[in-house]
Formats: structure tokens, sequence, C-alpha cells
């Protein structure tokens, strides 16, 4: 199912505040390595701020989904402008991150570009803060497991956002 029209349907609603309308395209697909395609809740917001409350490096933030399914991607702006690829594993230190991380987690899954069986690239076509906020991601990637003997999650396609 394209949730991208759902999407665009809350987008108001979900938006940080001060933040325009958004127009989305989110044709990213995430399945099972049997092609189980796997589906998250049309919930959405696009933001910049600090990578988290105590760590004040800006980013860009993508959330879809919610508590019953989620996938997300944080990046830090200097590092993924201008076309950037991040090759994937890509280590991730909390309090210093550098990069992009990637993650979702759905029915007993939790799969990262963090974890060391993650292969593949994101590659950050655009990824803009300020006013007129932008992001355009394209991801050929397997998200590794975050459990022992977990099931990965393999993610294809592309991702854009753009405050109108």
């Amino acid at each position: 199912m394209r949730v991208a029209l759902l999407i665009a349907l809350v987008l108001a609603a979900t938006a940080a505040p001060a933040a325009g309308a958004i127009r989305v395209d989110d044709r990213l697909t995430f399945t099972r390595t049997d092609g189980t395609p796997v589906p998250f809740p049309p919930k959405l917001r696009v933001f910049c701020g600090p990578w988290a409350g105590d760590v004040p490096v800006r980013a860009i933030h993508v959330r879809i989904g919610g508590r019953h399914g989620r996938w997300q991607l944080d990046a830090v702006l200097a590092d993924v402008r201008g076309g950037r690829v991040v090759r994937l594993p890509k280590a991730f230190v909390f309090d210093a991150p550098r990069g992009a991380l990637l993650f979702a987690g759905v029915g007993g899954i939790e799969a990262s570009s963090a974890e060391e069986e993650a292969s593949g690239r994101i590659v950050f076509e655009r990824a803009r803060c300020g006013p007129r906020l932008r992001i355009r991601v394209r991801v050929d990637a397997t998200l590794g497991s975050e459990f022992f003997d977990g099931e990965p999650l393999v993610v294809h396609g592309t991702f854009a956002a753009a405050e109108v």
C-alpha cells in the first residue's frame, strides 16, 4: 500500500511547530529476508534540531510510524550535505554522532545501520535545514538485527520531504 498520500494528509498535524506544510514522497520499501513487505503506520514527522536533548549537534530527523512499528533516519547535517554517501555498517557513538543512522522496528524485529551485519549505502542527495527544510535520500541497504540471531531488514528506494 502506498502510504505517501496518507502521510501527506497527516503532515500538517505532525510537523514541527512553526514549520510550513511538508510535501513527502516516500518510496522506501522495507522487506524481510524472505521478501515479505514490512508496513509502517502512516504517521510522519520530519524536522531539524539537535541530535538529542543532551547532544547539541545539528541534525535532520525523519520519523515514520509509531508504537506498532516505526522507522527513523537521523543524520548529522554537516556530514550529509552535498550528495554524501554513508556506507554501512556505520559504527555509531550516541553522544558523538557522525554520518547517519537508519533504524526500523516492527513485530519483534529491531534492525539498524549501525550493526556489524548491516551493508549497503544511504545516499543523501539533499539535506537542508532552516527555512524550506529539504531531505532526499536513496537507500540500498540491509539493516543488521539488534538481537543475537535476529532478522535483518532489507531497505530499497527513495524518501523525500520538502517544506513548501
